[in-house]
């Protein structure tokens, strides 16, 4: 059995659950140049990937998401980045609101 995800595939296989991240060539050597964040109270909650204006939140408190639905957009030198969800959640919390400049690794939205 197999389920698409944003970035690749989940699989389970005798029981045991994979996730596949499938990436372009070009994705892999880029990917090799991030620094990635330490797992944040195991995945519940949104960093801001840099410092920028928070433009929208497109969820509130209460919501459930799931994988890749679009959670908010943060916009740094006029570039809209848009922030999706990596895995199924509740919202918690929303410490910022829209319009508000948000430093980098600032927690976006925090879930249950």
């Amino acid at each position: 059995r197999y389920q698409r995800r944003v970035r690749g595939y989940k699989v389970q296989y005798i029981g045991s659950i994979y996730t596949l991240d499938v990436k372009t060539p070009q994705q892999e050597e880029y990917s090799k140049h991030i620094v990635t964040h330490a797992d944040v109270k195991a995945g519940n909650q949104v960093l801001s990937p840099m410092p920028g204006m928070l433009l929208t939140v497109a969820v509130k408190v209460g919501d459930t998401v799931v994988p890749g639905q679009e959670l908010a957009v943060v916009e740094a030198m006029k570039m809209q980045n848009m922030i999706r969800a990596e895995r199924e959640g509740i919202v918690k919390a929303i410490p910022y609101k829209p319009g508000t400049e948000v430093p980098n690794d600032a927690v976006l939205i925090e879930f249950q």
